[in-house]
């Protein structure tokens, strides 16, 4: 998933317009958080900018961003004992992704 993202964010997966398209981003309900097609950019506690997204499925939550420079990234697989998931496990996840970023 590293590999993908890195790949990704670094331009060798896609034309710069479609780059460009798929990193134009709307405001959300979430304060810091703006969406595009299929990407999140969250600014972090730090003021660090991370581009990718969160996900999960019965029994899982995951997710994987990365700076736009590459330079911190963070890739999640979280077992979960319910689902749906308590609503309580997005914060500790959001806290992993502010500390891997900003640490």
């Amino acid at each position: 998933m590293d590999t993908f993202l890195t790949s990704l964010a670094s331009g060798e997966l896609l034309h710069p317009a479609e780059w460009k398209e798929m990193t134009r981003t709307v405001a959300t309900d979430d304060p810091g958080t703006r969406y595009g097609i299929g990407l999140k950019r969250v600014r972090l506690s730090c003021g660090r900018l991370a581009v990718g997204h969160t996900g999960g499925i019965p029994g899982y939550a995951t997710l994987a961003f990365t700076t736009p420079d590459r330079s911190h990234r963070v890739v999640l697989s979280a077992s979960l004992a319910d689902w749906p998931a308590d609503p309580r496990i997005g914060d500790p996840i959001d806290k992993i992704l502010d500390d891997a970023i900003c640490d």
